[in-house]
């Protein structure tokens, strides 16, 4: 009864399925391979390390010469270290530096309808393939996101890219990637989107981004994920509107002083920039300062009538230390848990939750919230773990019980994400959990309750 339907309506099932139906429907018999194979091959994994072995030059064989027909499915490409214990010397093939770069070029050459290229470069990758693959991603006409991941020091050029709209970029501490090369990939490809994640020196961007302001090079980005926050980046978003997608990722200046300055700048001169686009907007505090929600930015937040996903954090105010317990120390379980215990102020983190939630409840077009714990400035220069306070997560129960315990008058569809749990506002008594206030009617009142989603 399956073959019996049309083949548009077996992809779009098989749209809807994983990897793992994909390759058990293509067991089942001839017809149901041949429209499962564009999905199942649409996705295709080359490992790096074991591309020298037997099964990785037979796969890059069979590429290269068409015989397997996989190319012409390929949509998107992953290119992963894989693990070296997979793969022995033993079952290395006897092929040149040389030979195994014209064979993996030959292989790359077959995929031209690759969309989406995934990139985790490691420092010691062999250079044949490292330039096979630069080469390889400049030559592909549709390449529309590409996503690279690096460790390790790497040396390579960009290719020249005429048609990316998506560039992801993630380093790691001790190797980023040259500002002057990310800039070129994004002025000759008119990016719409850009994220640099990691300890890259990401000021020059935002910079020359700045610079051509007004003229005809000028390119307004719609979408945005970075962690390294600075003035430059500020002076660009505030130069033009219609930001759809923000992510600022535990934005901090070094200081508190500092992140306030910032904090100051982006919620009075950014975001009224982009208040009638935001679609998505997420800068959760590193450590508390003025980044966090509150009284101070009320009005700024309020504004984003098109907003669909809010995250941000909440400053808990004053803390408490909690010494171990004569019990805990007797027992040697103190000296086994490092770091210092804390406690808050609940009364201090239901105003600023209570705050937020209200906010949200205002914006029209909000359908996730999600509140985080900004951490304490003492654990900013902390070194060792037994200085460190438990502080985020002492916040993070309080904004729970906040959540848990606030009433209100006004639905709202919005899904609220604190505590690694989901809660959705019910009717009171939904759950049996809830006593009303007196003088309030059950009927009238919504509380967050738990959901499963």
């Amino acid at each position: 009864m399956l073959l019996d339907l049309p083949v548009e309506l077996l992809e779009e099932i098989g749209c809807k399925l994983t990897q793992i139906d994909h390759a058990s429907l293509r067991a089942v018999c001839t017809a149901l391979s041949g429209v499962m194979d564009r999905l199942f091959f649409s996705v295709l994994t080359l490992r790096i390390c074991q591309l020298r072995s037997e099964n990785g030059v037979n796969i890059l064989r069979a590429l290269a010469t068409g015989t397997a027909g996989w190319s012409v499915y390929a949509k998107a490409l992953r290119i992963v270290p894989g693990s070296r214990l997979e793969t022995s010397k033993s079952q290395f093939v006897d092929l040149s530096d040389t030979e195994m770069h014209d064979l993996f070029v030959s292989a790359l050459g077959t995929m031209r309808n690759i969309r989406i290229t995934s990139w985790q470069i490691l420092g010691n990758d062999p250079r044949w393939a490292r330039n096979a693959i630069c080469n390889y991603l400049g030559t592909l006409p549709c390449l529309d996101d590409l996503q690279l991941e690096s460790t390790g020091i790497v040396d390579f050029s960009f290719p020249e890219f005429l048609h990316l709209s998506k560039f992801k970029i993630k380093g790691y501490h001790g190797w980023s990637y040259p500002s002057e090369q990310i800039y070129q990939v994004i002025a000759q490809s008119r990016l719409t989107s850009l994220h640099l994640d990691g300890p890259g020196e990401w000021a020059d961007v935002w910079s020359r981004l700045y610079a051509e302001t007004g003229s005809p090079r000028s390119i307004h980005l719609t979408d945005i994920h970075t962690r390294i926050i600075t003035p430059d980046l500020f002076k660009y978003l505030a130069s033009y509107s219609g930001i759809q997608r923000l992510t600022l990722n535990f934005p901090d200046g070094g200081s508190r002083n500092a992140s306030n300055r910032l904090a100051d700048t982006f919620f009075k001169t950014v975001l009224p920039r982009h208040a009638s686009s935001l679609v998505e907007l997420s800068c959760p505090a590193g450590y508390e300062s003025r980044w966090s929600f509150g009284p101070h930015n009320l009005h700024a937040v309020s504004q984003l009538h098109e907003l669909r996903s809010l995250g941000m954090s909440i400053n808990a105010g004053e803390l408490k230390r909690i010494p171990p317990s004569p019990t805990a120390v007797a027992s040697g379980i103190g000296a086994l848990r490092m770091g210092i215990d804390a406690q808050v102020v609940q009364s201090d983190i239901d105003r600023a939750v209570v705050l937020l939630l209200q906010a949200a409840a205002a914006l029209p077009a909000l359908r996730q919230l999600t509140i985080l714990a900004a951490d304490t400035e003492s654990n900013r220069n902390v070194r060792g773990r037994n200085g460190i306070i438990h502080y985020t997560s002492a916040v993070t129960e309080t904004i729970v019980v906040a959540v848990q315990n606030f009433s209100t008058n006004t639905p709202s569809p919005a899904i609220v994400n604190a505590g690694c749990r989901k809660y959705k506002l019910k009717p009171v008594g939904m759950d049996g959990t809830y006593t009303a206030k007196e003088g309030t009617s059950d009927a009238e009142l919504l509380t967050y309750q738990e959901a499963e989603i």
